[in-house]
């Protein structure tokens, strides 16, 4: 299989391609012409960091800072404020980036407000840092450079600040917002932010970056989550720890790969990224040196890895199955073939109803609605014309009902055995389906199977997923409906049927196209 075209090279050819029509002269809006400016400013060599070998160099933008640049780049060119949510590992140079686009555009433009806000005063210290080294060595104009602030010649100036403050941001008007390790913040995260953000006027030629790493689902993550809505103002951004060539160790050419590093392959070469058995040797070392979940939080490969890090998840990596929208036409789909779905009855729990389309070998999840010890008349309104449902085996009664109330649908048990060493072959199946990437969830309807999928742990006495209650999401249902409609597409020969439909119900999707 061809590798894909990885983010970073489609960024430096939009860079290029921007660059290029601006040298021709083609019109193009004030922000992208001041980000393309910073682009040329950082390829001449003017902007000095300390690398990492704690040597003065010019920044030469990495991968990661060029699709951050490409993203901003590509919302100024549609007019729009810049607005990105970057959830990171360590150190890929995000801060050393947006440190030098504002003191960049605080050294060329007049009345420019910069601020920048880090969770804690050592590590506002060492960011601001940054830019006073920009400072020390910019050769054109003089500047005003104190513990907390720069000021620059045609009234412009740069601050640093420690989140906690109360009420920050509330009186002044910046136009330059870098939110660093918002995940970290302590002290009034949500004034802080809400303060912060609010100063900051929804003009073209304003910007606002949060990054951070991510500690559980806290209010940065919310932010990332949000940002993926279509009529969100943010660009969420995710970066995986193997895409900076500093993570790589020596190793054998040939070494082996676990299942676990066989996802990692897949994953990074869908990301257009080639993982090399050097990658695997530092991931190794890694995971040594700091233990599963610190590694996962701090490096992690997928989004989920940086909210939940254990590596004792029953369902890893299902935010890598997560999609925008189905490729294709839901009408077309063959009745009792095509549609398919999965329930998991509940009493003193909820029952979860889940609907998917089968589209080749790749399962789509459509739809996901929950009810809350309901009725059958109720889960009947969520049944979709035309699926066959695999339901849990043990929920006859249930199972019956509702092939009463909808003879438009049919209702088959899963075949699933009940003991957990049996079952133990169906969670199996479920993580081979998502290594293989054959399962898909639109991302609307996904909430619910992530935060199960976050939680839902092996026990290490047992050795069997341990299923009792979870504060963050109840029971494991929608995990458990997953369970029974991928084990059922696989497990059962599924051939259409001759099923009455019939008319009455405010059906959920019967519409959809």
């Amino acid at each position: 299989m061809a590798q894909m075209e990885s983010k970073a090279f489609r960024a430096r050819k939009l860079i290029h391609k921007l660059n290029s029509d601006f040298q021709e002269g083609k019109p193009c809006p004030p922000m992208l012409e001041r980000l393309l400016l910073f682009y040329r400013w950082c390829e001449s060599g003017l902007a000095i960091i300390r690398s990492r070998e704690a040597t003065l160099i010019p920044l030469c933008l990495n991968d990661v800072q060029c699709i951050v640049l490409a993203t901003a780049m590509s919302q100024a060119a549609r007019g729009q404020p810049v607005r990105l949510v970057i959830l990171k590992h360590r150190k890929p140079g995000v801060s050393t980036m947006v440190q030098a686009l504002f003191f960049f555009f605080c050294a060329h433009y007049g009345n420019q407000i910069g601020n920048m806000l880090a969770h804690q005063a050592a590590s506002t210290s060492e960011i601001f840092q940054i830019s006073k080294l920009m400072a020390e060595h910019y050769p054109y104009t003089a500047l005003g450079v104190g513990q907390n602030q720069i000021s620059f010649d045609g009234g412009s100036r740069f601050i640093c600040h420690t989140a906690g403050g109360e009420s920050f941001g509330a009186g002044g008007t910046p136009n330059l917002l870098h939110l660093s390790e918002v995940a970290l913040w302590k002290q009034n995260k949500h004034e802080t932010e809400y303060a912060s953000t609010q100063a900051v006027p929804f003009d073209p030629c304003t910007v606002i970056i949060y990054e951070s790493t991510a500690r559980g689902r806290d209010l940065f993550y919310e932010r990332f989550e949000a940002a993926h809505d279509p009529s969100s103002a943010y660009e969420p951004l995710f970066f995986p720890w193997y895409m900076n060539d500093w993570a790589t160790s020596p190793a054998d050419a040939d070494v082996s790969i676990n299942d676990e590093e066989q996802w990692l392959v897949q994953s990074a070469h869908d990301n257009g990224v080639r993982i090399t058995p050097g990658h695997i040797a530092w991931r190794r070392m890694k995971l040594a040196e700091l233990g599963e979940i610190t590694f996962r939080q701090e490096y992690p490969s997928t989004a989920e890895e940086a909210v939940r890090g254990t590596r004792s998840l029953v369902v890893p990596h299902l935010d890598s199955c997560i999609i925008e929208d189905v490729p294709y036409v839901y009408a077309g789909m063959e009745y009792f073939t095509n549609r398919v779905g999965g329930i998991d009855f509940g009493y003193n729990d909820d029952t979860v109803i889940i609907s998917a389309v089968r589209f080749g070998q790749v399962i789509f999840v459509i739809d996901v609605a929950v009810f809350a010890q309901s009725l059958s008349t109720d889960q009947a309104s969520a049944i979709m014309v035309g699926h066959r449902y695999f339901c849990d085996p043990s929920a006859l009664a249930a199972r019956k009902e509702l092939e009463k109330l909808r003879p438009d649908a049919t209702f088959m048990a899963a075949p699933i055995m009940a003991k957990p060493q049996d079952s133990e072959a169906s969670w199996q199946r479920v993580r081979a389906m998502i290594l293989a990437g054959n399962l898909k969830i639109v991302r609307s309807c996904a909430g619910r199977l992530l935060r199960e999928s976050e939680s839902l742990i092996y026990n290490e006495r047992t050795g069997f997923p341990d299923k009792g209650r979870s504060e963050a999401c109840g029971h494991y249902d929608a995990l458990d409906a997953l369970r029974y409609l991928v084990n059922g597409v696989a497990g059962c020969d599924i051939r259409p049927l001759n099923v009455k439909h019939t008319r009455g119900f405010s059906l959920r999707k019967d519409l959809m196209i």
